[in-house]
Protein backbone atom coordinates (compact mmCIF):
# COMPACT_ATOMS: atom_id res chain seq x y z
CA UNK A 1 0.00 0.00 0.00
CA UNK A 2 1.32 3.82 -1.05
CA UNK A 3 0.25 6.73 0.30
CA UNK A 4 -1.36 8.72 -2.30
CA UNK A 5 -1.01 12.40 -2.97
CA UNK A 6 -2.73 15.16 -4.28
CA UNK A 7 -2.21 16.19 -7.80
CA UNK A 8 -0.78 19.87 -5.85
CA UNK A 9 1.47 18.14 -3.30
CA UNK A 10 4.25 17.71 -5.21
CA UNK A 11 7.75 18.88 -2.36
CA UNK A 12 8.77 16.63 -0.20
CA UNK A 13 7.81 19.60 2.61
CA UNK A 14 4.21 19.26 1.27
CA UNK A 15 4.59 15.40 1.24
CA UNK A 16 5.62 15.49 4.33
CA UNK A 17 2.95 17.97 6.02
CA UNK A 18 0.72 15.87 4.31
CA UNK A 19 1.63 12.67 6.02
CA UNK A 20 1.98 14.16 9.26
CA UNK A 21 -1.68 15.20 8.81
CA UNK A 22 -2.88 11.87 7.72
CA UNK A 23 -1.14 10.02 10.91
CA UNK A 24 -2.81 12.71 13.31
CA UNK A 25 -6.53 11.75 11.38
CA UNK A 26 -5.30 8.30 11.47
CA UNK A 27 -4.74 8.39 15.37
CA UNK A 28 -8.02 10.49 16.18
CA UNK A 29 -9.54 7.66 14.40
CA UNK A 30 -7.70 5.08 16.61
CA UNK A 31 -8.82 6.65 19.94
CA UNK A 32 -12.72 7.22 18.67
CA UNK A 33 -12.60 3.22 17.95
CA UNK A 34 -10.88 2.77 21.25
CA UNK A 35 -13.55 4.72 22.95
CA UNK A 36 -16.25 2.61 21.28
CA UNK A 37 -14.44 -0.60 22.47
CA UNK A 38 -14.16 0.61 26.12
CA UNK A 39 -17.76 1.87 25.90
CA UNK A 40 -18.72 -1.67 24.44
CA UNK A 41 -20.56 -0.36 21.43
CA UNK A 42 -17.91 -3.05 19.41
CA UNK A 43 -16.12 -6.04 20.28
CA UNK A 44 -12.81 -7.14 21.57
CA UNK A 45 -12.73 -9.05 18.44
CA UNK A 46 -14.02 -5.90 16.28
CA UNK A 47 -11.15 -3.57 18.19
CA UNK A 48 -8.71 -6.07 17.36
CA UNK A 49 -9.74 -6.23 13.76
CA UNK A 50 -9.36 -3.00 13.24
CA UNK A 51 -5.94 -2.51 15.12
CA UNK A 52 -4.17 -5.58 12.36
CA UNK A 53 -6.46 -4.99 9.10
CA UNK A 54 -6.88 -0.99 9.25
CA UNK A 55 -4.83 0.86 12.02
CA UNK A 56 -1.54 -0.75 11.74
CA UNK A 57 -1.26 -1.37 7.82
CA UNK A 58 -2.00 2.33 7.43
CA UNK A 59 0.27 3.56 10.21
CA UNK A 60 3.16 1.63 8.34
CA UNK A 61 2.49 3.55 5.08
CA UNK A 62 2.30 6.73 6.54
CA UNK A 63 5.33 6.21 8.52
CA UNK A 64 7.11 4.58 5.75
CA UNK A 65 6.56 8.31 3.31
CA UNK A 66 7.34 9.94 6.16
CA UNK A 67 10.84 8.26 6.58
CA UNK A 68 11.41 8.89 2.69
CA UNK A 69 10.33 12.31 2.65
CA UNK A 70 12.43 13.29 5.69
CA UNK A 71 15.52 11.65 3.39
CA UNK A 72 14.83 13.60 0.71
CA UNK A 73 14.67 16.85 2.68
CA UNK A 74 18.31 15.57 4.61
CA UNK A 75 19.79 14.88 1.77
CA UNK A 76 18.59 18.55 -0.07
CA UNK A 77 21.08 21.09 -1.29
CA UNK A 78 18.84 23.22 -1.83
CA UNK A 79 20.30 26.23 1.02
CA UNK A 80 23.96 27.20 1.55
CA UNK A 81 24.09 26.83 5.30
CA UNK A 82 27.58 28.14 7.05
CA UNK A 83 27.03 25.85 10.16
CA UNK A 84 29.65 28.39 11.91
CA UNK A 85 26.77 30.83 12.15
CA UNK A 86 25.04 28.65 14.05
Amino acid sequence: MALTFPGDCTTSAERTEYSYRAQELLRLDRNAKSEDFKEEKISESEWRTYLTNIFEPKQETIVTEILKQRALLKASTKWIIDIGTI
